[in-house]
């Protein structure tokens, strides 16, 4: 589900000079699928060994699904870096009486060892998610006696939609969200929790890897202990562990599936007086990426997948069927104009600095440039407190406050194209 230029200097991705050059291993197609769910949400990988270039593509993908991906699907893929497993990818929920329509994901990434070395690496993700309409749904109501007992309930089976789909476009979308969506978009964007879903601007995470919680100043992502890991070996929702050699990410996105008559989504699942006029038809796009977090490889991209899930009159179903294996190591050209404007954006401040800016104005004492103070206006109370002097002479206290309740967000390494060699 789900988000001003920035002070710091971009990271550019460019290629290693002067590495040894080695054959990579070829892509492979791995039917197998592993059903076990590793513990943990992301963890980063490792950094490359010197011998491989990186990044050494002629040009940035085009973004078009035909062009930017290679026939290859199955729930483990690999390219010259490491492979990627999908021990998890399924359709959520199945019931399709459930008032939700999504999907989930268990991804890890293996590095190849004989062309990566120690290192932190991490993922970021692209969505792009789209409304498809709504379609009016029928439900037959069945009466049952349950096993054992004299008690009927009642059960409702779908039926069918109707013919037309009416055009609908969510509103519940957030301020953060459609900061940093592609222009022209209705929801296209990194996928990071840098605010609340809600419209009230609360804190989660300034780091555009996905699943990276909390207050962050560099691109770089400390350890979480093991000891943070609850008793079936996971870590707590939407934590950033960091295991050198491994990389995993775990999300679950789903959206209301059902509506009334008022089109508004229904509260529960579909049941005696809880019966939808609509069913929601939409779906998610995901390009989840590889890049390295700190060390020589900082800011260098290592391949991606694609994934995702959608909902119409066909059913609900995964879109690719399995994770597809992207044909560059360079993002695609969407995945860098999302990636422009998350770097463009700002987010709210966490509560805990909010307080302490409050605390301090409360306090008085000097504000931005020598000779600024504070003088209050009025002979009776409330009394207001203006700025005396400096850039914010005249304005209240909460106008300074408003200004300053946003922080830059850690900014996403941009690539470069591989420039080419003029010709004499």
């Amino acid at each position: 589900m789900l988000k001003s230029a920035p002070k710091a200097d971009r990271v550019r991705s460019i290629p290693v000079a002067q590495l040894k050059a080695s054959k990579p291993p070829q892509a492979q197609t791995i039917s197998a699928f592993d059903k076990r769910r590793p513990s943990g949400l992301i963890q980063h990988v490792v950094q490359a060994k010197k011998g491989l270039p990186v990044n050494d593509s002629s040009h940035l993908d085009k973004g078009s699904l035909a062009g930017d991906v290679i026939q290859l699907q199955a729930s483990k893929v690999k390219n010259r870096f490491g492979e990627f497993d999908a021990t998890t990818y399924k359709i959520w929920p199945g019931d399709e009486n459930r008032n939700k329509v999504g999907a989930e994901i268990q991804l890890n990434w293996n590095p190849n060892r004989n062309h990566v070395a120690e290192g932190t690496y991490g993922f970021i993700q692209k969505v792009n998610r789209q409304s498809l309409g709504l379609s009016r749904v029928h439900f037959n109501e069945v009466e049952k006696t349950r096993k054992n007992s004299d008690v009927k309930i009642k059960e409702y089976h779908k039926r069918g939609h109707g013919k037309k789909v009416e055009a609908f476009e969510k509103g519940n979308v957030s301020d953060f969200f459609k900061r940093i969506s592609i222009e022209n978009s209705e929801q296209h964007h990194i996928d990071s929790l840098g605010e609340s879903y809600s419209n009230k601007a609360e804190f989660r995470t300034d780091h555009p890897m996905y699943g990276a919680e909390g207050k962050k100043e560099h691109l770089e992502l400390d350890p979480v202990p093991d000891s943070d890991r609850n008793a079936l070996g996971r870590y707590p929702a939407h934590v950033t562990p960091t295991e050198v050699g491994k990389a995993q990410l775990y999300d679950l996105p789903a959206v209301s599936r059902y509506y009334n008559a008022e089109k508004q989504p229904l509260v529960h699942n579909v049941e005696e007086g809880n019966v939808p006029t609509y069913e929601f038809f939409g779906k998610d796009h995901f390009e989840v990426r590889v890049v390295g977090l700190s060390g020589d490889m900082k800011g260098k991209y290592l391949g991606g997948i694609q994934w995702g899930w959608i909902n119409d009159k066909s059913g609900h179903r995964l879109l690719p069927p399995s994770i597809v294996l992207q044909n560059r190591d360079l993002p695609s050209k969407s995945f860098i104009e999302a990636s422009k404007k998350w770097n463009e954006a700002e987010v709210a401040k966490p509560e805990d600095e909010q307080k302490k800016q409050s605390q301090w104005f409360m306090g008085g004492g000097s504000l931005i440039g020598a000779g600024a103070g504070l003088f209050t206006a009025g002979v009776a109370w409330p009394v207001i407190p203006f700025i005396a002097a400096g850039a914010y002479a005249g304005k209240k206290i909460g106008d300074y406050k408003g200004s300053k309740d946003k922080i830059n967000t850690v900014p996403i390494p941009i690539p470069e194209p591989k420039k080419k060699k003029k010709t004499q």
